[in-house]
């Protein structure tokens, strides 16, 4: 795990100034997801005698899961909001 949070950041970094940075257009974070599903899985080693797998598409799953839990949670705010200002 340790490796791909290690390749996340680097590719994260590498377009944080054309994908995240400043005024984007519409739909420029997906971008960044599709670029990350069409790279290539690659062997790296970890230590003397250890290899790790850099997944893309497995971290790219890990995120996509991640920002369907904030959208429910989110969803589920909004959806309290109008009884909140109610009382």
């Amino acid at each position: 795990q340790l490796v791909s949070n290690e390749f996340l950041r680097n590719f994260y970094e590498e377009r944080i100034t054309s994908h995240f940075a400043g005024l984007q257009r519409y739909g420029r974070a997906d971008d960044f997801l599709e670029e990350l599903l069409l790279s290539t899985p690659t062997m790296v080693q970890v230590e003397e005698g250890v290899t790790g797998l850099i997944d893309p598409i497995h971290i790219a799953t890990l995120i996509l899961k991640e920002r369907e839990k904030v959208a429910t949670e989110w969803q589920q705010i909004a959806k309290e909001s109008p009884n909140e200002h109610m009382d």
